[in-house]
């Protein structure tokens, strides 16, 4: 017999964050944990839930169990949840000791480092975090320095965000052309994304790109013939349109592949790459309005031509229709009909450019670099020169219901990336179990959801 989609324990997680009265799952959960013990991941997962509904005597209980096990990866994971406990009571110093537990248990990864760096800002010593975090940074692995680089630049971005976010009038903007990205290209996997490939090619045509790679996941609507429309009109950029057959969301390696493959046959074209931006069609590059137009392609342009700017990090900013849209169309103009944009950069989501040469390669989907040898400066948050991925993540109810479908169907059929795409699983089985109930409840809650951090 094979094994479920999503085990039960996670949709039983599932239902209890969406639930209006959540105890009849945690008491499932409860007794899956029993029934459990050596399911440590369950543990940690239930301890946590404990500590969000207030019931910390009976967190403390569970996180101890997984302390006792002679697992180091568990017990490294509940020294730190531990201390994420203490520092939200203001106990900083036993939170102090956990960290310092953890990172004796594993002295090269990132994760005591940021948690070191929250204990830090929550304790009132926010000038202290930079510091702590260049003191520490060499003395990482290459793959926790690339983990400490994307949250430093977070930090920056957000930061800058939340100060410009709030000038009078604020809006998305066009800006124009930045030379530079003509030697700059752009790859994009995609599936059935026939609604927005066609304006999000032509706003980064506007924008300056003239490369693109398009892998065309198995689309079975009309994204394929929108994208061989663009490249036949567009006879001043080059354009390698693949038919990716391999069901599987291999996301990352399958931009490694074409990443080396665009700029090797762009080659051939005649034409030089000096950076590499990977996008999906939802992502649109853009400014605002919080300072002249002049003043970010100028930025832009520095950095790009800027031989110790390496990595550029994108965050999204995420945006929902007013209400619940049955369908958006491919003429229709995304900034326009999804134009609630989210007050604050969070959750706080990096996508990542890089300059060729360096031998970086991605992880997490297209969401940032695996490894860093350079140095922390190397890395830029372009947000700080008012740039940002906007984010048209949830258009329609026909759209998440293809994207719900295509999610679920892609992470069943890849193998080896167990961690990944849980969210879609997870939708995906509850697709299963009550239908399009669920593709209504998910747009509600994204339309809801974006405009929630408003200020009052």
């Amino acid at each position: 017999m094979s094994e479920p989609i999503v085990p039960i324990w996670r949709e039983l997680l599932a239902e209890f964050d969406g639930a209006a009265d959540p105890q009849p799952f945690l008491d499932r959960l409860i007794q899956e944990a029993f029934r459990r013990p050596g399911e440590f991941e369950l543990h940690l997962m239930l301890a946590e839930r404990m500590f969000a509904r207030g019931r910390d005597a009976r967190g403390l209980a569970i996180n101890g169990y997984v302390l006792a096990c002679g697992d180091p990866h568990f017990r490294f994971r509940a020294h730190l949840q531990r201390a994420d406990h203490f520092r939200r009571h203001g106990a900083f110093r036993e939170a102090e000791a956990d960290i310092e537990a953890a990172r004796a248990i594993d002295p090269g990864s990132h994760w005591p480092v940021l948690a070191m760096a929250e204990n830090l800002a929550q304790e009132g010593r926010v000038g202290e975090r930079g510091d702590y975090i260049r003191a520490e940074y060499e003395g990482l692995r290459p793959e926790s320095r690339a983990e400490i680089a994307r949250h430093y630049a977070g930090w920056a971005a957000f930061d800058h965000f939340d100060r410009t976010r709030a000038s009078p009038g604020w809006q998305p903007r066009r800006p124009g052309r930045v030379p530079a990205l003509e030697r700059a290209g752009m790859i994009l996997l995609v599936k059935d994304e026939e609604d927005i490939i066609g304006q999000n090619l032509s706003h980064h045509y506007a924008l300056g790109f003239r490369a693109f790679c398009i892998l065309n996941n198995m689309s079975t609507d009309n994204t394929r013939e929108i994208v061989s429309r663009f490249r036949d009109s567009h006879d001043d950029c080059f354009v390698l349109l693949v038919d990716d057959p391999v069901r599987g969301h291999y996301q990352a390696d399958k931009m490694r592949v074409y990443a080396e493959t665009l700029q090797r046959h762009a080659e051939i074209a005649g034409l030089r790459l000096d950076w590499l931006f990977f996008i999906d069609a939802d992502e649109f590059i853009a400014s605002d309005t919080s300072r002249p137009s002049s003043e970010q392609l100028s930025a832009l342009e520095r950095r790009l031509n800027d031989p110790d700017t390496r990595v550029m990090v994108m965050h999204w900013i995420h945006a929902a229709s007013p209400q619940v849209l049955e369908e958006f169309g491919s003429e229709d103009d995304p900034f326009e009909k999804i134009n609630v944009m989210r007050y604050r950069l969070l959750p706080l989501v990096p996508k990542v450019a890089y300059r060729v040469g360096f031998d970086y390669s991605l992880k997490n989907g297209n969401h940032f670099i695996e490894k860093l040898n350079d140095s922390l400066d190397s890395v830029v948050p372009v947000g700080c020169d008012d740039w940002y991925i906007y984010h048209f993540s949830l258009r329609s109810l026909s759209h998440v219901r293809k994207k719900i479908i295509n999610g679920g169907h892609a992470f069943v059929g890849t193998r080896g990336l167990n961690d990944h795409g849980q969210h879609w699983r997870e939708r995906y089985a509850l697709f299963q179990k009550y239908g399009d109930r669920i593709i209504s409840e998910v747009l509600e809650e994204h339309v809801r959801f974006v405009p929630s951090l408003h200020p009052p």
